[in-house]
């Protein structure tokens, strides 16, 4: 079972929505929640976790699985961090 805290699931939405060129604006409005949602989302500042239907519509704008939604990814030389933190 995977361990994910609001602030880690919000990182690995922050991560495939930088590696696919997206800004907070942007997938908040293809994922049809507001931008401050979305906010909240990333920085881990929400009181509960978003719901399974936000969860899968990130999913589906992103064109990833729930999987690797909450896992992070574990390829050798994978430059999670580099892509979480460009500017």
């Amino acid at each position: 079972m995977v361990n994910l805290n609001a602030k880690t699931l919000g990182l690995h939405v922050a991560y495939y929505r930088k590696l696919h060129n997206l800004t907070q604006i942007q997938l908040a409005e293809k994922s049809e929640i507001s931008v401050r949602y979305m906010s909240l989302i990333e920085t881990g500042r929400l009181k509960h976790y978003p719901s399974m239907t936000v969860l899968e519509k990130l999913c589906q704008v992103l064109g990833i699985s729930m999987v690797h939604l909450i896992s992070p990814p574990v390829q050798k030389g994978h430059k999670y961090f580099s892509v979480l933190y460009r500017r």
